[in-house]
């Protein structure tokens, strides 16, 4: 299956990861204009193959990329940190081939949604314009494979630590990336007071949650100390 990784700035680490999963990929430049990106998937995607995209500082583990070519899903990929968020976006991403050939406008319906805040082909939307074609127009969500990949970008990556909201205490990272959430938490020790008063009301059936906050000040992310 094709392999491509857009970038503006390739992160050694992501070809080096590549690499040593032996994967033989493209690796296209798409710095040069602000819809290079926009216009490389949709040049791929008119040819009517399967293929997977890899951003230029994502890191996928060996064997992430074959487990998304034998997803029998039409849209499916490993989700990573961006920022406070968490999910699965274009970064490390696979389309199939019955659902690309039988669906050659999908990028045409990317650039035909009205957003007066970007031009139709931003680079920096082609994942969300992208993604809301396929839950709107299609129905598609995408199909999560876990772990988690590694965003390395420190610009993107996560600020402070997951905790639970019903204990306060730290949700082990390894359990973060292996699993969706709501992560598993043991509530060992009591609750912490202060977390409870960061937080916004949340119904009693909603059951746990866990939130982001803060290593230097502990308010959920994202805060205010400009860290």
């Amino acid at each position: 299956m094709r392999v491509i990784v857009p970038y503006a700035t390739l992160w050694p680490e992501t070809k080096a990861a590549l690499e040593a999963d032996g994967r033989q990929c493209e690796y296209i430049y798409v710095g040069g204009s602000p819809t290079a990106y926009h216009d490389l998937i949709a040049g791929v995607w008119a040819e009517g193959h399967a293929f997977t995209v890899i951003e230029q500082d994502i890191a996928p583990y060996p064997g992430a990329v074959a487990e998304l070519e034998a997803c029998l899903q039409p849209w499916c990929g490993h989700p990573y940190w961006i920022g406070t968020t968490f999910g699965t976006y274009l970064g490390c991403t696979r389309f199939s081939e019955e659902f690309v050939h039988a669906n050659p406008g999908v990028m045409d319906e990317c650039v035909a949604i009205a957003d007066s805040a970007t031009p139709p082909k931003y680079w920096g939307r082609v994942d969300t314009r992208l993604g809301q074609v396929l839950n709107d127009h299609y129905g598609l969500t995408v199909h999560n494979h876990y772990p988690a990949v590694d965003h390395l970008n420190p610009d993107k990556a996560l600020r402070g630590g997951i905790n639970c909201t019903e204990c306060g205490e730290p949700i082990a990272w390894k359990a973060v990336m292996r699993t969706p959430p709501p992560w598993p938490c043991e509530h060992d020790g009591p609750p912490i007071p202060e977390y409870w008063t960061k937080l916004a009301p949340r119904p009693v059936e909603a059951g746990p949650a866990v939130f982001v906050n803060c290593s230097t000040c502990g308010d959920p992310m994202p805060c205010g100390c400009n860290v």
